[in-house]
């Protein structure tokens, strides 16, 4: 059923709502083609990879991989890259969470530095000991026992590559 107008007002208001619904017709086919546009997919992953955002980049090959199994059904080679690529992701993902525990984790840098120290590797040693004082800073705050032994080591180290260098 058409609807008539009788008035200009009328004709007005029915060609707005007609060209109103053909933007959002046009609208929603474009969000669902950049919902199923895998390239885009990929680069947003990419992207959200470079930026950290693993968790992103993780959901955005997961909806490649229900597209592609969507498309070309499950074991074929393309849904096969697409797992795939999610567990890379969440592989980098492990890496990069291990990577900021062991950046902050003040026993292995004591231990790392304890090894410089008897290889006779100072500047090492002393590089460590200044991410030990950072770390204990940001976590007790300055002028705290734990920052004060940190520095007390740190002066240690210091002067024993010192007298290494005599």
């Amino acid at each position: 059923m058409r609807l008539q107008a009788t008035t200009a007002e009328e004709q007005a208001a029915l060609q707005e709502a007609a060209t109103g619904t053909a933007k959002a017709q046009i609208a929603d086919g474009m969000a669902a083609g950049v919902q199923n546009n895998i390239e885009l997919r990929k680069m947003l992953a990419d992207k959200f990879i470079a930026s950290g955002d693993y968790n992103s980049a993780i959901e955005q090959h997961r909806h490649i991989v229900r597209i592609q199994t969507e498309k070309f059904g499950t074991g074929s080679n393309e849904v096969d890259a697409a797992m795939e690529a999610v567990m890379l992701t969440e592989k980098a993902k492990i890496a990069h969470n291990m990577a900021l525990g062991v950046q902050n984790n003040i026993e292995l840098r004591k231990m790392l530095a304890d090894k410089f120290v008897a290889s006779g590797d100072y500047e090492s040693a002393i590089d460590q000991h200044r991410h030990i004082v950072r770390i204990q800073t940001e976590k007790f705050g300055a002028g705290s026992a734990e920052v004060d032994v940190a520095l007390e080591v740190l002066g240690f180290v210091l002067v024993k590559k010192q007298h290494a260098e005599l």
